[in-house]
C-alpha cells in the first residue's frame, strides 16, 4: 500500500521496520536458507514488476515519483508547527496546555489568516511535540516510561523463550518501531487505525513479562 500513500510518516516507519527486521532476523536467515530463498524471490518479483510499470508508462510514473518525493521530503509546514509547539511547551512546561488544546493554543501564536499560520493546525503533526505542548513534562515522562517498560519485556522474550514466542515478540517490536518512527512527523492518534494499533500494542506488551 505504500506507493499509494502520501503520509511521509508511513514511509519512514516502513524503512525503519525493514531495517530492524534485517538486523534482528538477518543472521537467522543466513542459517535457515529455506526461508531466505522465498524472501529473495518475492523481493526480486516486486522490483521487476515496479520496473516494468515505470518503463511501460513513464508519463504516469514520473508525476507520481515527483509528487511522492515532494510529499515525503518537504517538512517546511511541519517545522512551523514544531516551532509553535516548542513555544507552547516553554510557556507551560509542567502539565502543558491540556489534552486536545494544541489547535486553539496555536491560534494564539499564529492567528488564522496570518502569513505564518499553517492550514493543517489540528495537531502538531508529531506525537512527541503534541505530548510536549498538550501534556508537558509529565506526559513526555509517562510516554518514555511506557516505551522503556515495553522494550524490557520484549528484550526478555527475545532472549529467553521459545522460537515461536520470539517471532511474536519480533512482530510487536516491528509494530512498535514503526509506531515510534511514524510519530516523529505525524500524530498517530489523528489516524484511527494507528490509534487502535497503539492500544493493541499496549495490551499485548504485559504478556511478555509473564513468560
Amino acid at each position: 500500500t505504500l506507493p499509494f500513500t502520501e503520509q511521509r510518516g508511513a514511509w519512514y516507519a516502513a524503512l525503519a521496520q525493514i531495517a530492524v527486521l534485517a538486523f534482528v532476523l538477518g543472521p537467522r536467515l543466513v542459517k535457515e536458507r529455506k526461508i531466505l530463498g522465498p524472501i529473495l524471490a518475492i523481493l526480486l518479483s516486486v522490483i521487476c514488476i515496479g520496473l516494468l510499470m515505470v518503463s511501460a508508462k513513464p508519463d504516469v510514473a514520473d508525476p507520481l515519483v515527483k509528487r511522492f518525493s515532494e510529499a515525503t521530503l518537504d517538512l517546511s509546514g511541519r517545522t512551523n508547527l514544531w516551532r509553535a509547539s516548542a513555544q507552547l511547551f516553554s510557556e507551560r512546561p509542567a502539565l502543558g496546555w491540556g489534552l486536545g488544546a494544541f489547535a486553539p493554543a496555536y491560534d494564539l501564536i499564529y492567528p488564522r489568516g496570518s502569513t505564518d499560520a499553517w492550514l493543517y493546525r489540528d495537531t502538531a503533526h508529531s506525537l512527541y511535540f503534541d505530548f510536549g505542548a498538550e501534556r508537558g513534562v509529565m506526559g513526555l515522562a509517562a510516554l518514555t516510561l511506557l516505551a522503556i517498560a515495553v522494550s524490557f519485556g520484549l528484550n526478555h522474550t527475545l532472549k529467553n523463550t521459545s522460537a515461536r514466542d520470539q517471532y511474536m515478540a519480533l512482530g510487536v517490536l516491528l509494530s512498535g518501531v514503526g509506531f515510534a518512527v511514524n510519530g516523529l512527523v505525524q500524530d498517530m492518534f489523528y489516524l484511527k487505525n494507528i490509534e487502535w494499533l497503539s492500544w493493541i500494542l499496549l495490551g499485548i506488551a504485559p504478556l511478555y513479562y509473564s513468560s
